[in-house]
């Protein structure tokens, strides 16, 4: 169908449909190629209205023109204003838009052509030279006339209903195959635009005419709504869920992602139905009109065909998407999905770094070859233009080394190069990174993972400790206990026995542990002789165990970053029953707990076992013990 209507050869030697440059064209094609394709015989008994002998013209074929109204020309230079509007009255026309089009009527005083509102539900016509209306100025050929047809279209070429007013033609015209129940809905769009010529388009879409059609069309309408009634399920399941947990129900993800699911299916559903209402109504238009006058609007139908696809595609997508949901058991899947959501961190950055690098190109591409080459004509294209660039395409590249021979090249290796060889390896290397991390920490369990930070917390409390250990503290006091001696000796009245009792009332009162050196120090009663000497003495000792002292803050912090992790171990240990857990693998927990809780409390760590020591037996059980 679409190579008879737009290429096959008529009753005149014209163009394609495709290589038609402007209105006489145009003309010429719609007598000479496009009624001779349509209609096949003069008569219906002969066969009239059918193309290839199978396909069936369903009511007349419809020509719709949009118009664009001219305007005031901006201020030109004065020479040029000499040069131009002392030989002719000139006009200009914008790009067209759904408010600037041209209603007025124009023609024949005695038989104008009028303009005639569009369907109020139909969509606009968006293009890169303008935006359309639905409404326009109406051409109709019959259904079965040839000659007929020929008046018709002859009529309106004499009176001009094409000229520089002109933005929009479009062709329209319904199919159906009785052999296969199939329709055709065939659009031809010819654009005129504001640099002049005439921009052609076509689009030929086939389509069932009953969505459910024999034993394939009942299963499928089976299972769909067998599927509508486990979302309906599933919907009822996320109200329940929303109306215990209230405001915090935002948080909940996959709960949204149903509610979407459920909108999309709502919205494939309102699609369908209106389709079916459209047919019902034209059906009957037809019962009470003549066939061979009526034009036969479903037109409509692949538009919303095309946005149930869409629909059909997000509700696809999003349905795949919650099978990671329910993949995450298996282990392998599990970690894949970590090692993507990890990722994201530092693929965000990324994709802004990719970017910048491809803006920065476009914008060169459509600086240089933005007048010069269609490819580039506007941001969106130039876009378009270097993602075929990346893709391979080199048709894109001869272009423009036509245009420039010199930059082209430096333009487009060094994209290529910064894109593949740079950001492609970066992307790469984060994920590979990634994938590396998330496999090490899996490769490790929970509660091997959190008893090893414990033992490094233990081992630098004890790191912090240690430099005031009980060997330490006897090192100290012998230390203290030379001086004194030696200062007693050379005190006279009798006052060495004084001073050396009171020595030792002060180490007799120091605890062990040295945790309270500072206090106990502070609180002794000081000698009688040799004052000066030994406070000193004293006070330098004492400041030496103050400033070893001082490294607790740390271990305070390093305490309570433990503790989030020891509540995190908790919930895992509660939340996931898949996995064994002994009361001796808890035990040993608790064991490093009181060890960290004893030698904060001043107790000597070193008097209870190394964890690190317990045989793997007592850290274990048998899977017949656990469930004994």
């Amino acid at each position: 169908m679409r190579a008879k209507i737009l290429h096959g050869s008529g009753c005149y030697n014209v163009s394609s449909w495709e290589d038609l440059v402007d209105i006489v064209q145009l003309w010429e094609w719609l007598q000479g190629q496009f009624i001779p394709s349509i209609y096949y015989q003069d008569t219906p008994s002969s066969g009239l209205g059918n193309v290839l002998g199978y396909n069936y013209l369903i009511g007349t074929i419809r020509l719709r023109q949009v118009r664009g109204k001219a305007a005031n020309c901006e201020s030109l230079p004065e020479w040029l204003n000499h040069s131009l509007f002392s030989q002719s009255s000139i006009s200009c026309y914008p790009s067209i838009t759904t408010r600037n089009a041209d209603h007025q009527s124009y023609g024949l005083p005695a038989l104008p052509f009028v303009w005639s509102p569009g369907d109020p539900f139909g969509d606009t016509i968006s293009t890169q030279f303008g935006e359309y209306e639905t409404g326009g100025f109406i051409m109709e050929f019959p259904q079965y006339n040839a000659s007929k047809a020929q008046d018709i279209l002859s009529f309106h070429k004499l009176h001009g209903w094409l000229d520089v007013n002109s933005r929009l033609v479009r062709i329209s015209a319904t199919f159906f195959n009785p052999s296969l129940q199939l329709c055709l809905f065939m659009s031809l769009t010819a654009e005129m635009p504001p640099f002049g010529g005439l921009v052609t388009s076509s689009s030929f879409i086939a389509l069932p005419l009953k969505m459910y059609q024999g034993v394939t069309g009942v299963f499928k309408l089976i299972f769909q709504l067998l599927f509508c009634a486990i979302e309906l399920k599933f919907l009822f399941d996320e109200y329940l869920a929303a109306k215990e947990l209230g405001f915090e129900y935002i948080k909940r993800f996959w709960g949204w992602v149903r509610l979407i699911e459920c909108g999309l299916i709502a919205a494939i559903a309102a699609i369908r139905i209106s389709s079916l209402s459209m047919v019902d109504q034209q059906y009957a238009n037809l019962n009470t009109s003549s066939v061979s006058s009526t034009y036969i609007d479903l037109q409509r139908i692949p538009r919303l065909t095309t946005s149930d696809n869409n629909l059909v595609v997000a509700l696809s997508i999003l349905l795949f998407a919650r099978l990671f949901k329910y993949a995450t058991f298996y282990d392998g899947a599990d970690h894949l999905f970590r090692v993507v959501a990890r990722a994201l961190l530092e693929v965000v950055p990324f994709f802004v770094f990719f970017s910048i690098v491809f803006i920065m190109y476009t914008l060169g591409c459509y600086t240089l070859f933005g007048d010069k080459s269609v490819n580039f004509r506007s941001f969106t294209t130039s876009v378009q233009s270097m993602m075929f660039i990346m893709m391979g395409d080199s048709s894109v590249y001869k272009e423009m080394a036509a245009i420039d021979d010199s930059l082209t090249p430096l333009l487009v290796y060094s994209f290529l190069t910064v894109q593949f060889v740079l950001c492609l390896n970066m992307f790469t290397a984060i994920m590979v990174h990634t994938h590396a991390r998330v496999k090490s920490e899996l490769d490790k369990e929970p509660e091997d993972a959190f008893r090893e930070q414990l033992d490094g917390l233990i081992k630098l409390l004890r790191r912090s400790l240690g430099k005031v250990e009980p060997e330490e503290n006897e090192e100290i006091e012998n230390e203290l206990e030379d001086e004194i001696a030696r200062v007693s000796s050379d005190a006279q009245d009798g006052r060495a026995e004084k001073e050396g009792r009171g020595g030792e009332r002060i180490f007799n009162r120091i605890p062990s542990n040295g945790s309270n050196y500072a206090e106990v120090i502070k609180a002794a009663p000081m000698l009688e002789g040799g004052d000066n000497e030994l406070s000193s003495i004293v006070n330098r000792k004492l400041q030496r165990i103050e400033s070893q002292l001082t490294s607790l803050e740390s271990v305070k912090l390093n305490v309570l970053a433990l503790s989030d992790r020891l509540n995190a171990l908790t919930e895992f240990l509660v939340s996931d029953p898949s996995r064994l857990r002994s009361s001796k693998q808890i035990d040993a927990i608790s064991r490093k707990l009181d060890i960290l809780s004893e030698t904060l409390a001043g107790a000597d760590p070193s008097a209870r076992p190394s964890l690190g020591e317990m045989k793997e037996a007592e850290v274990t059980v048998e899977e017949s013990d656990w469930n004994e």
